[in-house]
């Protein structure tokens, strides 16, 4: 049986079936019923007269997106409180790096061993060192920031790598390690630990 479309086609007798110009959807004509249901509850999908329509967050907000970096408050707590507290110190005057890779003196790059094993073997694997500040000879002091509650143990090997690449780029060891401690959630300062170099020796 051939079928072919027209404007106007009659499947079956008294109930033309027109297309319409929003993708040529067919749709039926209403029953009494149908038309009693519309007026009474409305057409699916269709705004009722008094109801708003949803309103789109403000631009900039954020709230137009979803957080899809996995970043925690405290993250961003560390984040803001290392820049702040980076650009305080470069501001001073008084570290001779910030935040930066210690250098030799031709200006290279140092790496020493990413990590150390409980037999003192160093690994094949090399690391920059990059520790928050430096206050080189006669100061001798390293600086990092870490969140109150942090154990110092989880970042041995981290300021073993410091005090190796201290060594190589001033040819002597630092005097001290200064951990400056911060709130993780307010980001405000939380007092300060001194340690002693020998205490990060490797095992």
């Amino acid at each position: 049986m051939s079928f072919f479309l027209h404007p106007q086609v009659h499947l079956a007798e008294g109930f033309p079936i027109e297309f319409s110009n929003k993708k040529d959807v067919i749709e039926p004509p209403q029953t009494e019923n149908q038309r009693k249901w519309d007026e009474t509850f409305g057409k699916p999908n269709e705004p009722k007269p008094n109801q708003k329509p949803p309103e789109k967050p403000p631009e900039g907000t954020g709230e137009e997106k979803k957080n899809i970096t996995g970043e925690t408050s405290s993250s961003k707590t560390g984040k803001k409180v290392h820049k702040q507290k980076a650009d305080e110190r470069r501001a001073s005057g008084d570290y001779d790096l910030v935040n930066e890779p210690l250098k030799d003196k031709d200006g290279k790059t140092i790496e020493v061993p990413k990590r150390i094993d409980k037999q003192g073997r160093p690994s094949k694997k090399t690391q920059k060192a990059i520790p928050d500040a430096v206050q080189g000879p006669p100061k001798g002091n390293i600086i990092d920031d870490k969140p109150l509650g942090r154990p110092i143990s989880k970042d041995k090997q981290e300021i073993r790598r410091f005090i190796d690449a201290y060594k190589i780029k001033y040819g002597e060891p630092p005097k001290q390690i200064i951990i400056e401690r911060y709130d993780p959630k307010t980001g405000a300062p939380a007092g300060r630990e001194i340690y002693d170099p020998s205490d990060f020796k490797i095992p």
